[in-house]
């Protein structure tokens, strides 16, 4: 079983309180989405290091042609995410959601701008997608759980049921963004960074040499990039761009 030793001073800082990731699951099979960033490397790092069967699974989601344009010559998600998979020496699967992205998410986004709202797309993209798909995929390819690198936490209760809870780092707490999940895709999802800083998983990171280690938080769209969202609307829904008073 492969194990990174650094780890033990962060791990046994959050973990001893609080018991390890999942003490029942020694052993168990967990898909966890890489998405080319920092924090979903360092989650399937610390899976593996907690003796989990680790496979990464990537989705590869419709950008606008405007902001791939834009960002020409520099690596795609799915290249990091496959250099990260790479680097832990666990398999790697992409898959193809483009299709069902551009009409879950894009498609809702701008329904809700057109109704007079500000959408939330990872509202409706968690559930339906990411866990939807690559979730269901697990489940498909018999995986114990699905993981990714939010900064979450989930209680599993004696009834059964299971509670949704911020991260510690309230900074980055990403709770808010998988409040739409199930009871059921939250039982079956592990949440490996809801006990660790910001500060804590760029410090393993860098003392792994992940390729990501240095990559920049993104707090854009993902299908948009820096494409200003009005520049995007005008494009692909016109009727939306009126003046105001």
């Amino acid at each position: 079983m492969r194990r990174f030793y650094w780890l033990d001073s962060l791990k046994y800082r959050h973990y001893q309180q609080a018991g390890k990731i999942d003490s029942m699951s020694k052993g168990a099979h967990v898909f966890v989405a890489i998405s080319g960033g920092v924090d979903s490397a360092v989650a399937a790092a610390l899976l593996l290091d907690e003796g989990y069967r680790v496979t990464g699974i990537h989705m590869e989601t419709w950008k606008d042609p405007k902001s791939q344009a834009e960002s020409d010559g520099i690596p795609d998600s799915a290249a990091l995410a496959k250099a990260a998979a790479g680097s832990l020496g666990i398999p790697f699967i992409n898959l193809d959601v483009r299709d069902r992205f551009y009409k879950d998410v894009v498609r809702n986004f701008i329904r809700h701008y057109l109704a007079g709202r500000t959408p939330n797309p990872c509202l409706f993209c968690n559930p339906q997608v990411k866990w939807g798909i690559l979730q269901s995929y697990a489940r498909q390819e018999k995986a114990d759980y699905f993981a990714t690198g939010h900064y979450a936490q989930v209680d599993r209760l004696p009834s059964g049921q299971v509670q949704l809870r911020r991260g510690v780092d309230h900074s980055k707490d990403q709770s808010y963004v998988l409040s739409m999940l199930s009871q059921f895709q939250l039982r079956h999802s592990l949440f490996p960074l809801g006990k660790l800083t910001k500060g804590d998983v760029r410090k393993i990171a860098l003392g792994m040499d992940l390729p990501v280690a240095d990559k920049q938080d993104s707090q854009d769209l993902c299908f948009l990039g820096n494409v200003d969202y009005r520049d995007f609307l005008e494009r692909y829904a016109p009727e939306s761009i009126e003046k105001g008073e």
